[in-house]
């Protein structure tokens, strides 16, 4: 536990000097005002795509990496990260870094010991594919963590980005700090 939160706060720090926009964003539980929170996905996080469409084919999946801070209150959000998709054959498609731009909602699933929280934090991003010298904006994202989660809620951890809408590993952390959570 205590390497977790270390990795936590050493990411929390490293995102925080990412400068990028406020957006509005709500809460869905009781809580102090101005508690903000940190994510990280601890593990490399990995979703694959189910159907077709701009963003990848059947079977494509990505591995997502890194983490950020929100505050649902002022709908700030700092995050960024590392990104490869590959093709479902396993080649790479695309291979880069991504930035959250805005947080467009905040699911509170409580509180546990330490301030761990579950619930699902929901982004849009920029992707800058380096592979391909191409940048995508406005890519939907979301993280989950389902410490806390509702009995049957078929909730998974990780990450989903686009199309690609089922997470199949990965572990992702949530920690609240400020107010008095």
């Amino acid at each position: 536990m205590r390497r977790m939160a270390m990795v936590l706060a050493g990411t929390v720090l490293m995102i925080l000097t990412l400068p990028t926009p406020a957006s509005a964003a709500t809460a869905t539980t009781a809580r102090p005002r101005d508690t903000s929170f940190a994510f990280v996905l601890l593990t490399p996080n990995t979703a694959v795509a189910q159907g077709g469409g701009m963003m990848a084919q059947p079977g494509d999946w990505i591995q997502v990496t890194g983490g950020g801070a929100f505050n649902p209150d002022t709908g700030s959000v700092q995050a960024g990260g590392g990104f490869v998709h590959h093709n479902a054959d396993g080649t790479v498609h695309c291979a880069g870094t991504w930035k959250a731009t805005a947080l467009t909602g905040w699911t509170d699933f409580g509180a546990s010991r330490r301030g761990l929280h579950g619930g699902t934090v929901s982004l849009l991003v920029t992707h800058y594919c380096a592979t391909m010298g191409e940048i995508h904006t406005g890519i939907p994202m979301t993280v989950t963590s389902t410490r806390n989660a509702p009995t049957g809620s078929g909730l998974l951890d990780g990450v989903t980005v686009g199309e690609f809408a089922r997470p199949t590993g990965g572990a992702v952390a949530i920690h609240a700090f400020g107010g008095h959570d």
